[in-house]
């Protein structure tokens, strides 16, 4: 298993849109249907959240199932999930790249 470690020196991040982003995604084994669909999968699973589950429950629900939808999807392609030191990710089969799940509020 490769192991993912980020830079100290992180270099400034490359933005593509429109079709030279899904260009990029298909380079990567990716497709944005594909991560769409896990998206929506995540959102489901946490609106299936009621006030009877802790406060907390349905976001940290949306993430763990994100994090499953795009493994089921990735690791086929050649992607490897990774969990060390319990951070999860996905490795392009290169280790040069990953992609990481992660949640927050505007505050």
């Amino acid at each position: 298993m490769s192991s993912f470690t980020p830079s100290s020196q992180l270099a400034k991040a490359i933005v593509h849109e429109g079709r030279a982003a899904e260009a990029r995604l298909t380079d990567l084994g990716l497709d944005l249907p594909s991560l769409s669909q896990a998206l929506e999968l995540a959102l489901g699973d946490r609106l299936a959240c009621t006030g009877f589950d802790p406060p907390m429950f349905a976001g940290q629900t949306r993430s763990a199932r994100l994090v499953r939808y795009l493994r089921e999807q990735s690791v086929p392609r050649g992607w490897t999930a990774q969990d060390a030191r319990n951070y999860s990710l996905l490795l392009i089969s290169s280790g040069e790249l990953a992609i990481q799940v992660a949640t927050g509020n505007e505050s």
